[in-house]
């Protein structure tokens, strides 16, 4: 797997960070790629997701590609959370995102704030 996704173990519960954090663009679409096949072999509403795209360098076309990663993902992801949507851009981005794929993510602070949250799912 992929230095960008990662399992953690937080509190007991099994949590998969897709680590966006400080990518350029043309690095997205291969996380996006790796982590659209590893999500293949799992069990509906199995997973619980942290994505962080702090700092992470997107335009129009990456952020199609993040719109089909959280579309593709949903069958999958029994609750999700965001960190790093810090500016009026990536706020933006976020919603064109979460409406396209009719998800429910909602946007932390900090990577510990959102993993106490998935705990509680």
């Amino acid at each position: 797997m992929r230095r960008e996704i990662q399992i953690i173990d937080y509190k007991g519960k099994k949590i998969v960070l897709f680590d966006f954090s400080k990518c350029k663009k043309e690095d997205i679409k291969p996380i996006i790629d790796d982590a659209k096949q590893w999500f293949l072999s799992k069990r509906p509403h199995s997973i619980f997701t942290l994505t962080d795209v702090t700092e992470a360098r997107y335009d129009t076309e990456t952020l199609s590609f993040f719109k089909e990663f959280s579309l593709h993902n949903k069958p999958y992801v029994k609750a999700g959370a965001v960190v790093g949507i810090t500016n009026p851009l990536m706020k933006i981005a976020y919603r064109a995102v979460t409406a396209f794929s009719k998800r429910n993510l909602p946007i932390f602070n900090t990577r510990e704030e959102a993993l106490d949250w998935l705990v509680d799912q």
